[in-house]
């Protein structure tokens, strides 16, 4: 029971940042809304590859990459690795997951995982729970 109810507040997480997750802007070409929308309908399914996804995509240009960077402000990985940070950090603050179990949902090796959190929020996972923890969880617990 406890089980099923963290794993739909974890869905829950996910899909409220996906369909918050604006898309790029208007103007952008359709090969960037492409890689945008292909990345972010598929960002906690499994490894996201660049070159993979470009070839399946059908997209040659070799500047394709500065091309998504000026609509995004990210390269392909950084959006990727930025939005996974993003929504561990939610996952963080909004349950009682273990930052190995986050590791695995934003898939992501865990020290990997370790290594970049503390990059991206300059402390480590718990640390940042510590102090960020919602408090509406702190009243659940």
């Amino acid at each position: 029971q406890q089980s099923l109810t963290m794993e739909n507040e974890v869905a829950h997480i996910i899909s409220s940042y996906l369909a918050n997750l604006a898309a790029p802007l208007a103007t952008a070409p359709f090969s960037v809304v492409a890689v945008y929308t292909h990345i972010a309908q598929n960002l906690f399914e499994t490894e996201i590859r660049v070159n993979e996804l470009l070839e399946e995509l059908h997209i040659k240009d070799h500047n394709f990459t500065t091309q998504f960077k000026r609509y995004t402000g990210f390269t392909i990985k950084q959006f990727i690795v930025f939005h996974r940070m993003e929504v561990a950090a939610q996952l963080l603050c909004n349950t009682h997951l273990k930052p190995c179990d986050i590791s695995a949902i934003v898939q992501m090796e865990k020290s990997a995982f370790y290594k970049v959190f503390k990059a991206h929020f300059k402390e480590l996972p718990l640390d940042y729970r510590k102090n960020h923890f919602s408090e509406e969880n702190q009243e659940k617990s």
